[in-house]
């Protein structure tokens, strides 16, 4: 009868381990998605158009619906990199 029991006891054991780990799993992802987003409002934030009208002669509109994050060994640190889409009609590319 005591076998019994430690073995039932173990399994229940096992089962409740498992859905702490499923839970907690589902629970980091939900976090890395909303990082994501609050990065591109944080970036959205900081840049202003007007400050690179003179460093970019033409008409132009920056993504910021996806960020890419990269790293710079000169700067040793990371950065984002956005893409620019021009809407005037010279195109520089």
């Amino acid at each position: 009868m005591n076998k019994n029991k430690s073995i039932n006891l173990f399994k229940l054991g096992i089962l409740f381990f498992g859905i702490s780990l499923l839970l907690w799993n589902c629970e980091k992802e939900e976090n890395q998605l909303v990082q994501e987003n609050t990065v591109s409002e944080q970036l959205q934030k900081i840049f202003n158009q007007n400050d690179f009208s003179n460093l970019i002669p033409y008409e132009f509109t920056v993504d910021f619906s996806s960020p890419v994050k990269s790293y710079s060994e000169d700067l040793e640190l990371f950065y984002y990199e956005l893409p620019v889409n021009y809407t005037s009609l010279l195109n520089p590319q």
